[in-house]
């Protein structure tokens, strides 16, 4: 999936992250770096 991502990264570089949260209701979903 694409999304934005707070911090110190240059637009287009790929990061690998983890699924912390989840909220299909709302549509929602939260990640952090893995």
């Amino acid at each position: 999936m694409r999304g934005r991502c707070t911090g110190d990264l240059p637009l287009g570089e790929r990061v690998r992250v983890r699924l912390t949260a989840a909220d299909p209701a709302q549509r929602k979903v939260a990640f952090e770096r893995a």
